[in-house]
């Protein structure tokens, strides 16, 4: 409140002599950058990818938002495992447009959302192929 030197809640603790735990952590966000490798002779069209992190003890995961750049050529697919993230490279996206806010795929909320300590994240990046297709006809 004006006139304060003190956050208000102090200035009540002082008055009813009340002990009071600080308060908690403001937002902290936390960046993770990695390369993803191509398409090789031996990946049989698909590409898995291990990214790992660790959050403090005194934090939680809240959400996760992934962004990323996929630069393979021909038409492909990348997901994230355990969430309802999955984007063919048919969606044209702007540089710098976010992907979007990982789900999980089991209950709808946010993807590891109250986590902490030592964290993995899943996806794969898949080369798709043509897809048969049939032609029925009708006889007279």
């Amino acid at each position: 409140m004006a006139g304060e030197s003190q956050p208000h809640y102090l200035v009540l603790a002082d008055r009813y002599k009340a002990q009071v735990q600080p308060p908690p952590h403001g937002p902290t966000f936390m960046i993770v950058n990695e390369s993803v490798g191509g398409f090789h002779d031996d990946s049989k069209g698909i590409v898995h990818h291990k990214m790992s992190f660790s959050v403090q003890p005194d934090f939680r995961i809240v959400d996760i938002t992934i962004d990323a750049t996929v630069t393979a050529a021909g038409d492909f697919a990348f997901g994230v495992t355990g969430t309802t993230f999955f984007r063919p490279s048919k969606i044209n996206l702007a540089p710098g447009d976010k992907f979007g806010l990982l789900i999980s795929e089991y209950d709808k909320t946010p993807f590891l959302q109250g986590s902490t300590g030592e964290q993995s994240v899943f996806s794969s990046l898949i080369r798709l192929i043509a897809r048969p297709s049939l032609c029925l006809s009708e006889r007279s």
